[in-house]
């Protein structure tokens, strides 16, 4: 009934998906411990670059931030943003963030600066995942229902009630 190309386009799409929420996930996670320990400073936009990957264009900002208050010890980090941020920040500028004193390598725009472009990117494309999953599954039931249905030589009939009479009986 099955081939190994619909094994494997399912493999991958489960792996893929469990990726995508993952990395969401941990998105939202280092937000969550930002606003419960991070502590918010001032940065400088060093950077404004775009890179395309595949046929997907991602903006970036690299910013520049003294870590304790402390003019010697600086940090640089680099944050995936939106277009519309990307076309508002000027090099140069003072943003806002959020780092986690133990480890200022991570570290997040925050306030009015804020920007959850990759965690919402991760998130749609879960959801394209999933549903392009559910169409492959319906696809799959109606050719195995086509199969029982010839096989016992029923003839033509409502496939999804027939479906829904032999999975979920009332």
């Amino acid at each position: 009934m099955t081939n190994s190309f619909d094994v494997i386009f399912v493999g991958v799409g489960f792996v893929r998906l469990a990726a995508f929420l993952g990395w969401a996930f941990r998105e939202w996670f280092i937000v969550k411990k930002l606003k419960q320990l991070g502590i918010s400073t001032e940065a400088t936009v060093a950077v404004l670059g775009k890179n395309q990957w595949t046929r997907n264009l991602n903006y970036y900002v690299v910013c520049r931030f003294y870590i304790n208050n402390n003019s010697q010890e600086t940090m640089t980090r680099q944050q995936t943003i939106g277009w519309n941020h990307y076309n508002r920040l000027k090099i140069g500028n003072q943003i806002t963030i959020r780092y986690l004193p133990n480890k200022p390598t991570i570290a997040r725009l925050s306030g009015s600066d804020t920007d959850n472009t990759s965690r919402d990117m991760s998130l749609l494309t879960a959801l394209i995942i999933i549903i392009t999953l559910i169409i492959s599954f319906e696809k799959k039931k109606v050719e195995i229902l086509n199969l029982v249905v010839n096989s016992k030589g029923i003839g033509l009939v409502d496939f999804h009630h027939f479906f829904l009479t032999l999975c979920c009986p009332a």
